[in-house]
């Protein structure tokens, strides 16, 4: 009988699950507390409440006197004198869903000007990238729309608690990713579906389904 996947589509968010930046994200921060004299949050806070829009959490924090557009100056600065790379376990994930006919897309807080620079490597087996997101709900729905997908047959994957409800709220498939932290019950409070540790293991759900649906 011939694979048939249940994702249709899957739909990944950057940082943290495709991106290896969260810890080098964390360096940031603090240095933008330390550059404004406040005590750095501590990592797993920062896993877990620093979400899109970001702000907030810098005012909930303690860094209260400087300007919302000081925060990202001095953030950006301090990000770009580090250099992450991607996990390398996205492209043969990437590359095998892709040979099964899955659309692929990208959506992401990070704005466009900012993506990382991988050469083609990775980007370029996405079918949609979109940047700037800090609400990934609309995004993620106009990503249906465009390749004709019902909700039911799109996977989202995070790494966060905000990408867990944003799934959920336009209604595909939630698939939560722990790259190693202690998040797992945190994302599956927030609507995860599922919960993998690393991303070669969405390929074994894939598989797992795939058995249900030719049983």
């Amino acid at each position: 009988m011939p694979f048939r996947m249940s994702a249709k589509g899957v739909i990944f968010d950057l940082d943290g699950t495709l991106y290896n930046s969260m810890l080098a994200s964390h360096e940031a921060v603090c240095e933008v507390f330390t550059k404004f004299k406040v005590p750095c949050p501590e990592l797993n806070d920062f896993l877990q409440n620093c979400v899109p829009p970001f702000f907030p959490y810098y005012r909930s924090r303690g860094l209260v006197k400087p300007t919302k557009e000081e925060i990202q100056v001095a953030y950006v600065q301090a990000e770009s004198e580090r250099s992450p790379t991607f996990f390398e376990d996205v492209v043969p994930v990437l590359r095998t869903l892709k040979e099964e006919g899955c659309a692929l897309g990208l959506v992401s807080a990070r704005p466009l000007d900012r993506f990382p620079v991988d050469n083609g490597s990775v980007l370029s087996y996405f079918d949609r990238i979109e940047g700037g997101h800090t609400h990934k709900a609309a995004a993620i729905l106009k990503f249906c729309r465009k390749f004709g997908l019902r909700k039911d047959c799109v996977w989202f994957v995070g790494d966060g608690t905000k990408d867990m409800k944003d799934g959920l709220e336009a209604g595909v498939i939630s698939v939560g990713i722990t790259r190693g932290s202690d998040l797992k019950e945190c994302l599956v409070q927030s609507g995860a579906r599922h919960c993998i540790e690393h991303l070669d293991e969405l390929l074994t759900i894939v598989l797992a389904e795939k058995e249900l649906m030719v049983s």
